[in-house]
Order: C-alpha cells, then structure tokens, then sequence
C-alpha cells in the first residue's frame, strides 16, 4: 500500500487524475493497469438520498465485471468484519443513505469498494471527517485489500497520524513534487 501525505494544492488531484486518464496519461506514466481495473473512489459520494443502503451496496458490486457476491435483503457480512462493524450494517442495510452519519456512508461504499476485484484501487482521504472508530474499520478494509499481491493501493490523506499503524511506503507531496519516500 502506498500512502501519499499532503498539503492542500500539493498535486494530489492532478496525479490521481494523470493515473485513471481523467487528464491523458503522459508516456512517462507507465505499468499502469486497463481502466476497467482500477476504481477511484472520490472524496465526494453523490447517491440520491432516498435509495436504501443496500442499493448503494449493490450499485457497486453489481458494476463490477468480476463480481461474484449476490446481494439480497439480508445484510452483507463476512468473517472480516468485526461485532460492531456487523451490528453497523444490519442497523443501515435498509435505511435510506440521506439519514446515515457521512461515516456510515464512507464505511458502507468502502466495504463494497474493498469487495471489487481490481489492480488498482484509490481511495482519496477516505478518512476524512470521520470519528476515530469508524477509521479504524475503514483502514482495516484498505489494509486488508492491500495485503493482496496482485493489486496496488493508492490512500490519501492531509494527516500524516493516519497512517502510524498501516503497513504502507509513505510518499510526502509538496508543490507538486514528492519531497519524501519511505516507511
């Protein structure tokens, strides 16, 4: 996993954008996987309020070509998840997303996300502005999906304390530029 710290303006949108080809990819950009394989997940969710969680849920996973998961009325859960992060999904399963916490919303689309079979999964401060118990759940998602060998993980954030216990190289951007490398 790759961690990148930064100040606002420090060039982070700009990278993400040149990797996904939002801006055409330079030829100096390479070893970078097929659009289809890589999934960006933006700061800012937009989902119509009124659609259940489990909509949302299944919007993502259905999207995925390589998805194998059914999603049905019963609440997604599996053997990763913790007790509270268990009564968490079965509380909002068929809640409609507009009355959840933005760290419920964050938790639930990470979840799907970290389900989704890709090379390349960025996560852009996925942490931002949520309380610490819902950090924890979603880094655990991220670190989990990082541990396997065949897909890289890209997270942001502006605060380097969010990455003291991840196993992650961190990169420091600055005015563009990476003014430090290491772990």
């Amino acid at each position: 996993m790759f961690c990148i710290c930064q100040r606002i303006c420090s060039g982070k949108t700009t990278l993400f954008d040149l990797i996904t080809n939002v801006i055409k990819r330079p030829p100096e950009i390479r070893g970078v996987p097929e659009e289809k394989d890589m999934i960006n997940q933006l700061q800012g969710l937009l989902f119509p309020p009124t659609l259940k969680s489990k909509d949302v849920f299944r919007f993502f996973l259905y999207s995925d070509h390589a998805n194998r998961i059914r999603v049905t009325n019963e609440p997604y859960v599996d053997d990763d998840m913790s007790g509270s992060e268990i009564d968490l999904v079965r509380r909002v399963w068929n809640m409609e997303f507009g009355q959840l916490s933005i760290g419920e919303r964050r938790y639930l689309c990470i979840l799907a996300i970290t389900l989704m079979k890709r090379k390349l999964y960025i996560f852009d401060e996925p942490l931002a502005g949520i309380d610490p118990e819902m950090r924890q759940y979603i880094l655990k998602r991220i670190e989990k999906r990082a541990l396997h060998k065949e897909c890289t993980v890209l997270l942001s954030s502006h605060h380097l304390h969010d990455f003291q216990r991840v196993k992650c190289t961190l990169h420091l951007l600055h005015q563009g530029r990476k003014s430090f490398s290491g772990s």
